[in-house]
């Protein structure tokens, strides 16, 4: 009653001041933080890493709840479960539920770059694992039990766990039943019903959902990976001049604005302020390498291991890291010796 009690006289104060309030509660919260007014928090233990943010009418009740980098719970988000684990980068939108029972295996666990669109249901109960680079479309709903009738009177009883792995995306309207395991690189269509596992590198639509086609494991080559690049930095200039910024395209691989360069690997650079962009490939040409490899210092975006160096911050780097999710590339920013975005 008196941990309630405090977590509702602290959710009516503002963010500079419930902070070191929840502080003192023995709760870690780290830099860049915040917590909104109207925002509630009842967990026996509490960890939010750098720059996370959560919004007015969300509810955060909990026995161990451990997020990463920049989280963001959005407005009207409900989490009631014993365990919580968010990666880095988390997202979840409101309004949407995420609750269960206090049981044994009750949980939820989400990878780095996870998104829960808005309106979506998850019943963790036998627990729920997402991956990483995984989208929750909205109104989304996933169970890890289901009865009603008496066990008794012929009543059917189906608990199991769910596991969703790596860069899955689920449309909108998704409904997952207990004991399904979604493979990595999988896409389930808007509306569909799984009703039992989908292997990895597939497309599944329908009611219930079914396999109609596979996604190709492999990676693709490193000239079409360079058709990509030019595709988006011609894209970007062109978003750029949109918004108003002075943008050029020098080269098919090349995009300058408001005077900061954007390159393929393997181009020459002018500045340390200019952006070198590495493709994931591991038979790019030696002079790629060789040129990251003495890249110490300056901005770089390794779209292989999807990190991003920022040593000289700048609107146009901002800009662009923030372009390049639209192409489902979502980044770790290293800002020097602290992390930004």
């Amino acid at each position: 009653m008196q941990k309630h009690l405090v977590g509702i006289l602290l959710g009516l104060l503002p963010s500079f001041l419930s902070k070191p309030l929840h502080r003192l509660r023995g709760y870690r919260i780290g830099k860049r933080c915040r917590i909104h007014m109207g925002s509630f928090l009842f967990c026996d233990s509490f960890e939010l890493a750098d720059g996370g943010r959560i919004g007015p009418l969300a509810v955060v009740k909990c026995r161990q709840f451990a997020a990463g980098r920049h989280l963001k719970i959005g407005p009207a988000v409900l989490v009631n479960t014993p365990q919580v684990q968010l990666g880095h980068y988390v997202q979840l939108s409101g309004p949407s539920v995420i609750m269960s029972d206090v049981v044994p295996d009750a949980g939820i666990r989400i990878g780095d770059h996870s998104r829960v669109f808005p309106f979506c249901w998850l019943e963790c109960g036998a627990g729920i694992s997402i991956g990483q680079q995984v989208a929750i479309g909205g109104h989304t709903q996933i169970f890890t039990h289901g009865y009603w009738t008496s066990y008794f009177k012929h009543g059917q009883i189906s608990v199991g766990a769910v596991s969703i792995d790596d860069e899955v995306y689920l449309a909108w309207r998704v409904f997952i039943l207990p004991g399904c395991h979604i493979g990595r690189q999988t896409v389930v269509g808007a509306g569909a019903i799984v009703a039992k596992s989908i292997p990895a590198y597939s497309v599944a639509v329908g009611n219930p959902a079914k396999v109609i086609k596979q996604v190709p494991e492999q990676a693709l080559d490193y000239s079409t990976q360079v058709q990509r690049l030019q595709q988006v930095l011609q894209g970007f200039e062109q978003y750029a001049r949109f918004l108003g910024h002075s943008a050029r395209l020098l080269e098919p691989d090349t995009v300058e604005v408001a005077g900061i360069r954007i390159t393929r690997a393997g181009s020459a650079l002018r500045h340390d302020t200019d952006v070198l962009v590495i493709l994931p490939t591991p038979d790019a040409p030696a002079t790629e390498t060789q040129q990251l490899q003495q890249r110490q210092q300056g901005n770089c975006i390794d779209l292989y291991r999807l990190h991003a160096q920022v040593s000289h911050r700048h609107p146009t780097v901002d800009l662009f890291v923030r372009y390049l999710r639209k192409y489902g590339v979502r980044l770790y920013i290293n800002h020097g010796s602290t992390t930004s975005y």
